[in-house]
């Protein structure tokens, strides 16, 4: 059983998680986090395995462009948004590096590119979840 890509299949996430982050806009935005919230509800009862360990921070990383598209949060630039954006895109495409209807394997890919993005945007991710909390 397989339980984690190899270097190649994690280039190639990275890659393609790269080129979709260039093409991002508003109306992505604003589609990611209205689909994001969507994949929240439905998974929330059955969360996959593999996700358990991230589920917290791929909701809060919805949250956080669903907040910026309210206007309730704009301490944060495009980048972050953009970036954020593309991998909640990336996760809720079904057909993606690995199709996520495969059993047990089906989000490492997702799983790899959320990873990336949070790496990439750290600083501002956990400046957000200070003002979440602080928020609710």
């Amino acid at each position: 059983m397989v339980t984690k890509l190899s270097e190649k299949q994690k280039k190639e996430a990275k890659k393609q998680f790269e080129n979709t982050i260039k093409e991002i806009n508003q109306g992505d935005v604003i589609e990611a986090s209205k689909d994001g919230l969507i994949k929240i509800k439905e998974l929330e009862s059955k969360i996959p395995k593999l996700l358990k360990d991230t589920w917290e921070d791929i909701k809060m990383m919805i949250y956080m462009i669903t907040d910026y598209i309210k206007g309730d949060y704009k301490k944060v630039n495009w980048k972050t948004i953009a970036t954020i954006a593309g991998a909640i895109i990336y996760f809720l495409a079904p057909l993606d590096l690995i199709p996520d209807f495969i059993p047990i394997v089906g989000y490492l890919d997702d799983l790899t590119v959320i990873k990336i993005a949070l790496n990439m945007v750290k600083k501002d991710f956990d400046e957000y979840k200070e003002w979440k909390s602080d928020n609710l």
